[in-house]
Formats: structure tokens, sequence, C-alpha cells
């Protein structure tokens, strides 16, 4: 079959996976509206090469790209997130996975885009995050919310309100600056 459609299954592949970040001042129907409009430039980035697939699934859309460096990926999203910006009013964010040196590793490449795109809501806020890029992100992923809540409960039991306030800017910077504390 991947003869057929002039696929090259010997290529190195990365899945990329990206979410529109509801606006909640946008009814659900403009919503659905925008979410084809985004479906669709990014279907016509993606498909002029005949090695890259797109397809949507409930809030996402997957790509699956030939290999590109993670440079190369960062500047292309950085501009594609900027033009939806400013045409469609809408945030979008990608989270993206490590290559695979074949096919049967996409499902492994897809997970790991999962968790980068995971983190990057729930943790880091970053348009684009790569999976390769994840440090204590990986663990808080991994962890169940009630483990999660109990190690926060553990952490800041002993501290009042304001020591809570002070300590979660220093908590941020860490997460932000990758593991460091300085700005």
């Amino acid at each position: 079959r991947a003869e057929l459609l002039n696929i090259k299954i010997e290529i190195n592949r990365r899945v990329l996976i990206a979410r529109i970040i509801e606006n909640k001042d946008r009814d659900y129907f403009l919503t659905s509206i925008a979410n084809e409009q985004v479906f669709s430039l990014l279907k016509r980035q993606v498909e002029y090469n005949p090695q890259n697939s797109i397809i949507q699934t409930g809030m996402d859309i997957i790509i699956i790209s030939e290999f590109y460096t993670q440079e190369y990926i960062q500047i292309w999203l950085s501009k594609l997130i900027e033009y939806i910006k400013q045409k469609h009013n809408i945030r979008i964010i990608f989270g993206v996975g490590e290559p695979c040196i074949n096919i049967t590793e996409i499902r492994r490449s897809y997970k790991e885009a999962m968790k980068a795109l995971d983190a990057s809501i729930l943790v880091n806020n970053k348009e684009v995050s790569f999976y390769s890029d994840l440090d204590i992100e990986l663990l808080i992923n991994e962890f169940g919310t009630s483990i999660t809540n109990k190690y926060i409960k553990k952490v800041f039991n002993t501290m009042d309100r304001d020591q809570i306030v002070e300590y979660l800017p220093i908590m941020n910077s860490y997460i932000k600056h990758n593991g460091a504390i300085n700005d």
C-alpha cells in the first residue's frame, strides 16, 4: 500500500501533536469553525511533502512528519503559531516526539508527543514542547492526580499562605528554566 501512495517506509519520521486551546469568550460554533480553519491551514503546510501525513482526531491534530531537526521544527512551528494567532485569534500548542528510525516506532513517538503536549498544558505552558526537553514535567505527568496532590500537601503542609505565595515564583522559575532557578 505504501508504494501505491508513494510513501517511503524506510525514512526517519517524527510525530507532532497540535491542540487548539479553547477561547472561553468564543462560543462552541465559532470554535468548531476555527478548528476546521486551523486544520486546513496545517494540512496545506504539511502535505506539500508526500512523506508527511496529517489527521484530526477529537481535539488533536496529529502530524507524522519526515524527520527534521528540532531547530527547524521549532522555527517552523513558531511561525505557524504566530500566523494562526494573528489571522484567527487562536492559541495552538504542539507536543513533539523523538525521531523514529523505522515505521514501527511511530507509536512510541506519538506517546512522547502526547506527553510533551500534556506537560505543556499542565506544567510549562510552552507553545512548542519537545519530549527530549522534558525532565521534571515527565515525572509530574507520570504520577496520578492523587499522588501529585499528596506530594504537594507534603511539601507545602508546614508553610503558611504567605510562604507559599513567596515560594511559587521560585518553583515556576525552576520549571521554566529546566531545573535552574536563575533568570
